[in-house]
């Protein structure tokens, strides 16, 4: 609104000089140059009208959209809240990563664990292996449709030992007698230990960790 009383302020100047040039330049009376001044609106009022309208609403749009940005622009001094993290490749505090024998012989899988163990400085997690599915990799290896897959696994550990060192824990929670099956104690591990995340492929162990309100993920959201 400050711009718009400028422009009457300046249409009142100029229509006054206008006024008081053809008072000194005329040769006949003031009436007549007020009667010229008024001869002068006839003609180009309508125009001068229109255009004044004109530049009144550009000025009121211009001030909508002003407002509009400083509205949703963000204020001085306060800050956005970042993004979550992806709790996978990126865990939260003090997580615990907790493969299965399926994640360590998957190639994709392991080289994902490998990238994440040497940035693992910028990270708070760490990887703890179950020495049954240690266990496991060694079985398969003598497999012969396996035994590639289960020694690239098994040599992905020994990496991830130099990578992450004691950040790395090989641990063996079986219950001896009654555990035989990995599944079985993965289940119980990520259970007991709230901050653990499950990678497996394995469909109904993704099944009944959710059911056990664990966290966990495939190889594919890794």
């Amino acid at each position: 609104m400050k711009l718009t009383r400028k422009l009457t302020l300046l249409a009142i100047l100029c229509t006054g000089a206008y006024i008081l040039y053809q008072y000194i330049t005329a040769t006949a009376e003031v009436e007549r140059a007020i009667n010229t001044y008024l001869d002068f609106l006839q003609r180009y009022g309508t125009w001068l009208g229109l255009g004044l309208i004109a530049l009144l609403v550009l000025i009121i749009v211009k001030s909508r959209k002003n407002s509009k940005r400083t509205k949703h622009a963000p204020r001085h001094g306060k800050k956005q809240a970042p993004r979550p993290a992806n709790t996978a490749t990126q865990p939260g505090t003090r997580s615990i990563l907790l493969p299965d024998t399926n994640i360590l012989m998957n190639e994709t899988a392991l080289a994902t664990l490998l990238r994440m163990a040497r940035s693992a400085a910028k990270q708070d997690w760490s990887i703890h292996i179950e020495s049954i599915v240690v266990g496991e990799l060694k079985g398969l290896s003598k497999n012969p449709d396996k035994s590639e897959s289960a020694r690239r696994g098994m040599r992905g550990i020994e990496k991830l030992q130099m990578l992450l060192g004691d950040r790395l824990m090989i641990q063996d929670s079986a219950i001896r007698g009654k555990d035989t099956i990995a599944d079985t104690v993965l289940l119980r591990v990520a259970t007991t230990h709230p901050g653990m995340i499950l990678i497996t492929d394995d469909t109904e162990l993704r099944i009944l960790a959710r059911g056990k309100k664990v966290r966990v993920v495939g190889s594919a959201n890794l």
